[in-house]
């Protein structure tokens, strides 16, 4: 009996080992069954669309090869390389430009062409287009881009920059050299919008960019000049706008480790890919071609000497060296006795006081550019008040010439009845009968109206002397408001200050609201910059009356502007409330960034707030805040301390 038992027991644990070992084995047989594929694909407008774009085509391929599980990885321009000199993908999908880079560098080779879906017709080949925003009359060809400034998507990126910039070299046109600047902005779509809203004067973009962009309503192709390419064999077969030769479109490729198995299955199911499936509708393709040849674009790299062929057709001194060995290291080594150490020397001292003049220089340089930049915005914010100051001097100047038409023709009224005196008095002298005279001199006091005058005159010279003190008070509070203050801080009345800016902005706002000031008669005198002060007051009311004109429009009625200061502690407080639309809550903290608005484009440049907000905390060592409620209005609290040098020391 215990024989059997130890034999049932035996039994058990060999079934045991047996069921465990099988299970391992089945789980490692699963697991190896099926092998993961990266592939790498550029995300030329962002890592979410392109997931959205090429995720269809990792199922369509996992599903077409057995045994393997596709993935997509999205890279941008800078992390392609990167990736794929790190072994980490299998496959990589990107522009043309960058497969001619991987080709030399990793061994990667094209194994499908895509064929782009557009316009309902598959197209293999794409290029750049060079564009402005439409009116403007300075650009009308490639070389009036000098001087302007100019956004491209990536260095890296061919229709997106490698094609324009290979057009310009063409043109004799260096854009690292000649261009007032040149930025990259990443996506197309960004360079499309910084050349719509003026942040650029020109860009580049890939073929189709434009239409795709217009087709979903985001921008009106009448807004935007390009300038075409007339002279391209396929002009008549291309249908989007282009500036540039035309290039094969994107390959995709192998890495070169990738086994020659896969590599042929991935190829087979890519060329069957049908036009209708969901890989190809979101590809927005009808497929993939057998691979072109990337020729045309290796010839453009060439030229512009990017990528592997940085140096191409440069004679290098090792070059150099090993055509001429005996000559060269003898000439190297007479260099080196006779020259080497006195070389260095001067080489050195002469870096070192280049290095000290370019720092001096662009220390100048920058203190200039603030007090250029500070002046700037002054002298734009006057200029637009001119208009409106001429408006209200015009005013008070109408009413002041007319009164004295009024008071000419009145003395001459006057003179005629003083000349019938004259007459009068002289027969009056000589015995003459002055009854007659005296008849006429009646008259002419009737006809010249004694009584009118002697009450409308009086009226007519209060009046002028009314209109030429508003003149005086409207130039002088204009000179105060832009008298500088020469880089000094000076004891100012801030309620005066705002006074002269009220008077001077009234055309601002005196359509759209009202403006009430309520300020403490009692607040001292403080150290600022009265000018720069000045200047945010006027940004502040500008700001206000812009956000009530928004909210009243064409109706006639009006909104509320208050300018309130006091004393608060040992600061002085200034509040700008108006009765307009408000800041939505979620960007407030935003208002003072340079170049942020919420004004139309055109209207607001985004900086009068960032300067009001520089003049206040770091000029100033006060404070600016804000308080809003959408649709109540907001409040500007600006707090400026009585005595800066007590302020620093508690600081």
């Amino acid at each position: 009996m215990r024989t059997w038992n130890r034999k049932i027991a035996m039994n058990l644990r060999k079934t045991t080992v047996v069921i465990f070992l099988f299970s391992v084995l089945n789980v490692m047989l699963l697991s190896a069954a099926v092998q993961p594929v990266k592939i790498g694909v550029l995300a030329n407008r962002g890592r979410f669309e392109c997931m959205q774009r090429w995720a269809p085509t990792a199922i369509y391929l996992s599903r077409a090869i057995e045994g393997y599980k596709f993935t997509i990885i999205p890279l941008l321009f800078d992390e392609v390389e990167p990736a794929v000199s790190d072994h980490t993908l299998d496959f990589v999908l990107a522009n043309p430009s960058i497969y001619v880079d991987l080709e030399i560098r990793y061994g990667a080779g094209r194994i499908a062409t895509l064929k782009n879906l557009r316009s309902g017709k598959p197209f293999t080949e794409f290029g750049g287009v060079i564009f402005y925003k439409a009116g403007r009359k300075d650009i009308k060809s490639l070389e009036d881009l000098k001087e302007k400034s100019f956004m491209a998507v990536n260095e890296n990126s061919l229709g997106g920059w490698q094609a324009a910039w290979l057009k310009f070299k063409k043109d004799g046109i260096d854009p690292y050299k000649d261009f007032k600047s040149l930025q990259f902005a990443g996506t197309h779509d960004e360079v499309i919008d910084a050349v719509r809203e003026g942040r650029a004067d020109a860009g580049a973009v890939r073929t189709d960019a434009l239409e795709r962009m217009a087709a979903a309503g985001k921008i009106n192709l009448k807004d935007f000049e390009t300038f075409p390419h007339l002279n391209h064999k396929k002009t008549e077969l291309f249908p989007f706008l282009h500036s540039t030769d035309l290039y094969p479109e994107w390959p995709f490729a192998r890495i070169g480790f990738t086994t020659d198995s896969l590599v042929q299955k991935v190829a087979i199911a890519l060329l069957k890919m049908p036009a209708s499936s969901p890989a190809a509708t979101a590809a927005k393709c009808v497929g993939w071609s057998v691979p072109l040849s990337y020729q045309p674009v290796r010839e453009c790299m060439k030229t512009l000497k990017i990528g592997p062929f940085r140096h191409y057709g440069e004679v290098t001194v090792w070059g150099f060296i090993l055509q001429n060995k005996i000559l060269a290291i003898s000439a190297a080594a007479v260099l080196l006795i006779i020259l080497g150490f006195l070389m260095w020397v001067i080489r050195l001292n002469k870096r070192v006081h280049l290095a000290k003049k370019k720092i001096e220089k662009e220390l100048h340089e920058r203190k200039l550019l603030e007090i250029q930049l500070s002046q700037a915005q002054k002298l734009e914010s006057i200029g637009q008040l001119a208009a409106g100051i001429a408006h209200e001097i015009n005013t008070p100047s109408q009413f002041i010439n007319d009164n004295l038409t009024f008071l000419k023709t009145a003395f001459e009224d006057l003179g005629d009845v003083l000349m019938s005196f004259k007459e009068t008095k002289q027969n009056y002298q000589k015995g003459l009968n002055v009854e007659e005279d005296i008849k006429k001199i009646e008259e002419t006091i009737e006809s010249a109206d004694l009584e009118f005058l002697e009450e409308e005159v009086p009226q007519a010279l209060d009046q002028s002397l009314q209109g030429v003190d508003r003149i005086r008070k409207i130039v002088k509070a204009m000179k105060e408001f832009s008298h500088p203050s020469n880089n000094e801080k000076t004891l100012s009345d801030i309620n005066r200050a705002i006074e002269n800016t009220v008077i001077v902005s009234a055309n601002e706002w005196k359509y759209v609201a009202e403006l009430k000031t309520e300020l403490d008669e009692t607040l001292p005198m403080l150290p600022c910059y009265v000018d720069e002060f000045n200047q945010v007051v006027l940004n502040m009311i500008v700001n206000a009356s812009h956000a009530i004109g928004d909210v009243v429009g064409d109706s006639g009625e009006k909104g509320l502007i208050t300018v309130k200061t006091k004393k608060n502690g040992s600061d002085a407080e200034i509040r700008i409330c108006d009765t307009g639309a408000g800041i939505p809550k979620d960007i407030q903290h935003r208002i003072f960034d340079p170049f942020f608005t919420t004004k139309e484009v055109g209207k607001g440049t985004g900086q009068g707030l960032a300067i009001s907000y520089d003049v206040i905390v770091n000029k100033h060592s006060g404070s600016l805040k804000v308080e809003s409620e959408p649709g109540q209005g907001t409040t500007f609290i600006i707090r400026l301390p009585l005595d800066e040098e007590k302020k620093e020391q508690e600081t």
